[in-house]
């Protein structure tokens, strides 16, 4: 992977799909990617260090193993492909149960410098409108 592209990802996309499968039946999917790219670190912080809000007081806390490398070569971001998905079916006047999967493949790679590492996040429940 080349990491030659700085701040932001060289290509990035999406696709979604809705498909009614029967009238009480749907299935919507999506997905969206990034190339993977560089974020150099601040010249004044350590090497490996996030920033922490208590408070409203702000302070650098040190991580051993922290998304800097070092402080010349900042954080390298992988490249992701995300794949979601939610089924729905309506089981009666504004009533349906639907089973929703986000990042199936459950990948954790972080987004953006200190961002949390997400992985797979399942959903099963009931909406109701009126």
């Amino acid at each position: 992977m080349n990491f030659n592209d700085v701040m932001d990802p060289k290509f990035t996309g999406g696709a979604s799909l809705d498909w009614n499968i029967t009238s009480k039946l749907t299935l919507s999917t999506n997905t969206y990617f990034y190339t993977g790219y560089q974020i150099y670190g601040h010249p004044n912080r350590p090497a490996a260090s996030e920033v922490s809000i208590v408070n409203g007081t702000t302070t650098l806390v040190d991580v051993p193993n922290g998304p800097f490398t070092s402080r010349k070569e900042g954080s390298r971001i992988q490249g992701k492909v995300i794949f979601n998905a939610k089924i729905d079916y309506k089981i009666g006047k504004g009533l349906s149960a639907f089973i929703n999967a986000r990042n199936l493949t459950n990948n954790t790679n972080r987004e953006w410098q200190f961002t949390d590492q997400i992985g797979g996040f399942y959903l099963l429940g009931l909406s109701y409108i009126y």
